[in-house]
């Protein structure tokens, strides 16, 4: 049986994917835009199913990974004909939606989290813990790896992705310390990463509850992956497809990601008013379903560690 990703606030998602209104409708179509190996798709499928509207609903699943797409097929089987499966990245979420002849949807799940999968059996360096080459590419089609970074950019370019992706404050130390390492040898693998990295910052300022090149592998990965880039560009195109009372739910697991949630989230829920007396003239397109983001609840932060970190941010579409 194969081991797969448990899914962060499953519990949370089934409750707010979709609106009460959007459940009397003939129809349903919802997409998971980061399927990964599939936990929060089977949870609303086996949802839906339980609660007799499994037949009106279509769930589109998008990931990058190819091969991550055919362990979620391999999971959801049983529920195929509800699934259209799409191997691409969010970013191009709307050419996709065109070439199906989508052109509403009810509802939006964005994980941002990256799956245990990818720690576990990927062979791609995103683990600290493991000797494997550095990737980090959640799409290998892509051209730049987490190697050519750490290899091949200068000190000044490794200090500002450190400080800025990982919010590292040793950035520009473990970025000296990079380079004299890549002088003698080339860093190939995660591992070496790692422990070049815990040389570099003093052992009396490593951090108590994470290993030292936590924050780092989390930049270099976020760069790789454009994902900040690709998050933009999503918030940017998703409002405009949704229907009225549909909704859209984004889990953030650092505060880059957070932040422009936050942001983006926040001008959809405000109203255009007048500058001079401050009168609506045209209302905000969306409203929030919770005022803070949703965290996870104590069993499941003893259940899943990866949790700890998650937040889930909800807005729905006005009518």
């Amino acid at each position: 049986m194969l081991n797969y990703h448990f899914p962060v606030l499953k519990k949370e998602v089934l409750n707010y994917w979709l609106g009460p209104k959007t459940l009397k409708k003939e129809k349903i179509i919802l997409i998971d835009a980061t399927c990964g190996e599939g936990g929060h798709s089977l949870a609303i499928l086996e949802k839906a199913k339980k609660e007799k509207w499994l037949k009106k609903l279509t769930l589109l699943c998008f990931d990058a990974d190819k091969e991550i797409i055919k362990r979620a097929k391999k999971r959801l089987i049983k529920f195929q004909k509800n699934i259209i499966f799409v191997n691409a990245n969010f970013n191009n979420l709307d050419k996709k939606l065109k070439k199906l002849k989508v052109f509403k949807i009810d509802g939006i799940l964005l994980d941002l989290g990256v799956s245990m999968y990818h720690y576990k059996f990927s062979t791609r360096g995103f683990s600290l813990m493991n000797n494997e080459p550095l990737d980090m590419r959640l799409d290998k089609k892509q051209k730049l790896t987490a190697a050519e970074i750490i290899n091949y950019f200068s000190e000044l370019e490794l200090t500002n992705i450190f400080k800025f992706f990982g919010e590292e404050k040793w950035s520009k130390k473990i970025a000296q310390k990079i380079i004299s390492e890549r002088e003698i040898k080339k860093i190939e693998s995660s591992q070496e990463l790692a422990d070049i990295i815990s040389k570099a910052i003093p052992v009396k300022f490593h951090p108590k509850h994470i290993h030292p090149a936590t924050r780092i592998f989390q930049a270099l990965r976020i760069v790789v992956n454009k994902e900040l880039d690709n998050l933009q560009k999503l918030l940017e195109m998703v409002p405009e497809i949704i229907n009225p009372n549909g909704r859209i739910l984004v889990i953030s697991f650092h505060s880059l990601e957070d932040r422009l949630v936050k942001n983006y989230f926040k001008k959809l829920v405000t109203d255009k008013t007048d500058q001079i007396y401050g009168q609506v003239i045209e209302p905000a397109p969306y409203v929030l379903i919770t005022k803070k983001p949703v965290i996870a609840d104590v069993k499941e932060l003893s259940e899943n560690v990866a949790s700890r970190s998650a937040k889930l941010r909800i807005i729905e579409k006005n009518n």
